[in-house]
């Protein structure tokens, strides 16, 4: 909006910019611009502090007020949001000053002084939501709200963004993104969750594995290697041929290899009971001469 300007008011309420306004100097014109004027009135005060934000400044004053809307809550209301999320970040010099002159209250016992110490209040702003999901967003955080899972509040030292994840049905779970604030100051409980492998055993090759598709891949073209007209890709095979008899024929020979449940790969053959090596390879151990000349066969056997 530029400028509110009124012929009957002293001064003038200059336009809140999110990215190039201190909060903090604004909110103090903004007092002595309603005091030197006899603004009382919060609804005024609310109206008027509404129309002076330029279009990120009331986007964002939208995105901290749900699941409300700015217009549905006090004037109070509404600064203490701007206050939170203009709050400047405690340093680690203070930090580590207020740690080593921390001393342990006598309802204390060591691990609860050691918490209290040791954890900072992490506050991280509200991120913007696609215009796409809004509705839906808003409309979740009713719905929560009204279950009593969440409640709104006026200040909070701890703030997590939240993160929109949408279902197949195309509504809208509300998750927090609490990786970045308390999840990295929490006490694990050590107690062990159990492991997809101690309830189940694969008996296929499940997906996922990184060399699953390339050992698939061998194992179909040692099916198909020596059968004119096929060609495959994973568990896909095309078969072709010069006319109808000859692609039929292919196609015969395709299906009665397919229903063999026996392959032979890399010298094994592998079936429904497991892993064997084939006759083929072991013979040659099998059938070799005895030895007669210990020079000969060791030479023989390096090679």
């Amino acid at each position: 909006m530029g400028e509110a300007e009124n012929p009957s008011y002293y001064g003038k309420m200059r336009e809140f910019s999110a990215q190039n306004s201190d909060w903090r100097i604004y909110k103090r014109r903004l007092e002595n611009y309603f005091t030197v004027n006899g603004i009382t009135d919060n609804e005024k005060r609310k109206a008027l502090l509404l129309n002076a934000l330029d279009e990120e400044a009331y986007k964002l004053i939208y995105n901290l007020a749900l699941p409300r809307l700015p217009e549905d809550k006090t004037y109070n209301e509404l600064t203490e949001l701007f206050n939170t999320h203009f709050k400047v970040a405690e340093s680690v010099f203070v930090a580590r000053s207020k740690f080593f002159t921390s001393f342990k209250d006598t309802h204390e016992n060591a691990t609860e002084w050691a918490a209290r110490v040791r954890i900072v209040p992490k506050f991280v702003r509200a991120r913007p939501i696609p215009y796409g999901i809004r509705e839906r967003v808003e409309l979740e955080l009713r719905n929560l709200e009204n279950f009593g899972i969440i409640k709104p509040v006026d200040f909070s030292s701890w703030a997590t963004p939240i993160v929109p994840v949408l279902k197949k049905s195309g509504e809208v779970r509300i998750c927090g993104d609490f990786k970045i604030t308390l999840n990295p100051v929490l006490e694990i409980d050590p107690f062990p969750l159990p492991r997809i492998e101690d309830l189940f055993s694969y008996q296929r090759l499940p997906y996922g594995i990184a060399c699953g598709p390339s050992k698939f891949q061998k194992i179909m073209e040692s099916l198909t290697q020596d059968m004119e007209g096929c060609v495959c890709f994973l568990d896909d095979i095309l078969v072709c041929g010069r006319n109808p008899a000859e692609h039929l024929n292919r196609m015969d020979k395709l299906l009665s290899r397919l229903q063999d449940d026996r392959v032979c790969y890399s010298g094994y053959i592998i079936d429904k009971e497991g892993l064997h090596t084939t006759t083929e390879k072991i013979n040659a151990i099998k059938k070799a001469p005895a030895p007669n000349n210990a020079e000969k066969s060791c030479n023989r056997f390096w090679v």
